[in-house]
């Protein structure tokens, strides 16, 4: 019953991905022609296995989870912007995620607070870096040249 379940998102997900390149309006023609008639296949096949599972089981659970959150989990076949999953923005707080825990055993509150505006600092930069065109446009982050340089390097006599 597992692998059927698999196998059937499986064939989802292969032809989600070949409509990965499109704009939001021809995936949503697409997601209509294509994969709204799995997704039928899919919820059916659903009630019916789940009348043939007894309740209290994982598998039960499992099922149920599914047709009850079946709108939300549906949601990409209703707007082509809509992504199938959020696979995307999980990788992205994976690392936040993961350390969380870690980061209690920073040393002291100050170490906590010094670690708190590294990681702010760092996430900055690679939003800035992703996303660089939009912020010049906007100018909602300084660039460096903004500042006056406050700190100079000491000379050292007898350098150049």
């Amino acid at each position: 019953m597992a692998k059927e379940a698999i196998k059937r998102i499986g064939w989802i997900y292969h032809v989600e991905g070949q409509l990965e390149k499109m704009d939001a309006q021809q995936r949503l023609a697409a997601r209509d022609q294509l994969t709204r008639p799995l997704w039928k296949e899919l919820h059916v096949w659903l009630k019916l296995e789940r009348g043939r599972v007894p309740d209290g089981g994982s598998i039960a659970g499992a099922i149920d989870y599914s047709l009850n959150s079946w709108t939300s989990l549906t949601r990409h076949l209703e707007d082509g912007a809509v992504p199938i999953d959020n696979n995307f923005i999980e990788r992205q707080i994976k690392p936040w995620a993961m350390g969380r825990k870690a980061w209690l055993f920073c040393g002291s509150e100050l170490a906590g607070q010094r670690a708190a505006i590294v990681m702010s600092l760092v996430q900055s930069a690679l939003c800035r870096a992703r996303h660089r065109a939009d912020y010049a446009d906007r100018r909602t982050m300084p660039s460096g040249l903004a500042f006056p340089r406050t700190h100079r390097r000491p000379r050292v006599i007898g350098s150049a």
